[in-house]
């Protein structure tokens, strides 16, 4: 069984873009996304549906979500 390879994911400043962490995603991101409330960043990737979820304070995985075929264009909606 062939082992996977870590991918890192830089995680900046937006003001000053200076390098704060760098998170370990379990696979090669496509695009990254914060949540509105920027509690969350949310990683997409080419090679499969997953989505993974990061909290930003702690910046530990949260949890991964199966999603959908177009799973490189992101979107939120509020809780009801």
């Amino acid at each position: 069984m062939q082992e996977r390879e870590t991918v890192r994911v830089a995680v900046r400043d937006t003001e000053s873009l200076e390098r704060i962490a760098i998170l370990r995603a379990s696979r090669r991101s496509a695009t990254n996304e914060f949540s509105p409330e920027r509690r969350y960043t949310v990683t997409t990737h080419l090679s499969d549906r997953v989505v993974e979820v990061f909290d930003t304070a702690s910046l530990h995985e949260v949890t991964t979500i199966l999603v959908g075929k177009s799973r490189v264009n992101l979107a939120f909606y509020p809780d009801r």
